[in-house]
């Protein structure tokens, strides 16, 4: 029973490990470099699994930047984040937490518009979308 639920536990955890790497100068300054210029959604996935221990401060406000431009100039970016939602949750937490007040309101109204559009069986991510551009 035991080490059942120490094998539960490694494997829930196994992921959120990955995603909390550390962020050497080299890095960050790498990460400062590109995160406000990242032109598509897999442009910022592979950004986020490069750099995700770089997540804060300038750089935050980078990745803020793209994710907002991204998702308000591509509708359909909002589709293939819902095909991603099973197997790689984490970086959907990190484009919903980059839907924030330092993105411009234009882009942050078109962003809840598109959430709003979303199809029934996609509400869940939607709902998380919307309510990051109107809170």
């Amino acid at each position: 029973m035991k080490v059942g639920l120490v094998l539960a536990c490694m494997v829930l955890i196994a992921p959120m490990a990955q995603a909390a790497k550390k962020c050497d100068k080299a890095m960050a300054i790498a990460a400062e470099q590109q995160a406000s210029s990242l032109p598509s959604l897999s442009s910022l996935r592979a950004a986020y699994r490069h750099f995700s221990g770089c997540d804060d401060g300038a750089i935050a406000e980078g990745y803020s930047e793209s994710v907002g431009r991204v998702i308000a100039k591509d509708p359909s970016a909002m589709a293939s984040l819902r095909a991603l939602k099973k197997t790689d949750p984490l970086f959907i937490a990190f484009v919903i937490r980059h839907i924030d007040d330092t993105v411009p309101a234009d882009r942050l109204a078109v962003i809840a518009n598109i959430a709003k559009q979303c199809e029934a069986g996609d509400r869940e991510l939607c709902d998380r979308a919307y309510h990051a551009a109107t809170d």
